[in-house]
């Protein structure tokens, strides 16, 4: 399987977040986030 780009993945997370989607699946979101060191980035963005 394709690697999701950094950006895709990133966008994922986000609209799952703002859509409420099941649980399971934004933990294995955020769970690649950290495993790229993405997801400080994206906490701090989302503060602004």
């Amino acid at each position: 399987m394709k690697r999701a780009s950094d950006e895709t993945l990133i966008r994922a997370y986000n609209q799952a977040l703002r859509l409420n989607l099941e649980e399971n699946f934004i933990v294995l979101l955020k769970e690649e986030l950290v495993r790229r060191n993405l997801l400080d980035q994206i906490e701090e963005d989302n503060r602004h």
